[in-house]
């Protein structure tokens, strides 16, 4: 972090945009925003991995990274500069207030997701139930939040219930092969084949860069051992 005063803080914060710069074609002048403090300077090995909270050029603004609110001006000053990878129109009829509210929810929906997993790891699903319904419950329609509730029942042998939130990741995210794999062996353990197959086969359809070969040769061993094949 830059010494004291060489910034205002304030992070997690919304308000109207007064300027734009000469590429920033995706919002104007007027629009009433919601920013997120940062999404990594986009050039790191962990940006490129996804974990821009994890960005190896974190306050390095000369690296393209700003952090608002820690290390360059955030919501407490007049005005701020933000990166347009950081920003979210607020709908009509959601507040200021309430758009800040959202953003911040981040944080423990975050935690409340990594607690849940961090049972699973310790082979702990009935601990991980809970945090896991809660953060289901705050994002229902999170791809990941109904696939690790669908995780944890799956490893408490509650087939139904797992298939059901393994369909709801589904729905949102159609060719996650992740879900599909599980959903699928959910289906196995019913004794249902025919739409254990059908997952399966929906893998294997995918193109060879969306999984990877590990998971092509263990959903065809899981297709090998279906009733009939």
């Amino acid at each position: 972090m830059p010494p004291y005063g060489e910034f205002i803080f304030g992070h997690e914060y919304a308000g109207d945009i007064v300027a734009v710069g000469r590429t920033v074609d995706e919002f104007q002048i007027g629009d009433r925003v919601v920013v997120e403090a940062h999404m990594g300077c986009r050039r790191c090995e962990n940006c490129i991995r996804g974990l821009y909270t994890a960005c190896l050029n974190y306050g390095n603004r000369k690296r393209g990274h700003r952090a608002n609110g820690f290390t360059t001006n955030g919501g407490l000053a007049e005005y701020a500069v933000n990166h347009v990878n950081t920003l979210y129109r607020i709908p009509d009829g959601v507040s200021y207030e309430e758009a800040t509210v959202v953003m911040t929810s981040g944080s423990p929906l975050f935690g409340l997701e990594n607690a849940g997993v961090a049972y699973m790891r310790t082979n702990r699903p009935q601990d991980a139930l809970a945090p896991l319904e809660r953060a289901q419950r705050i994002n229902p329609n999170d791809p990941i939040a109904n696939y690790n509730l669908g995780l944890a029942n799956l490893a408490l042998d509650k087939y139904e219930t797992a298939i059901y939130y393994l369909s709801q990741s589904l729905r949102i995210r159609p060719n996650y092969p992740d879900a599909l794999v599980q959903r699928g062996f959910a289906y196995q353990k019913l004794g249902k084949a025919d739409s254990a197959s059908a997952d399966y086969e929906r893998i294997l359809s995918q193109s060879e860069g969306a999984i990877s070969d590990k998971m092509r040769a263990e959903v065809r061993r899981l297709v090998a051992a279906l009733p009939g094949r």
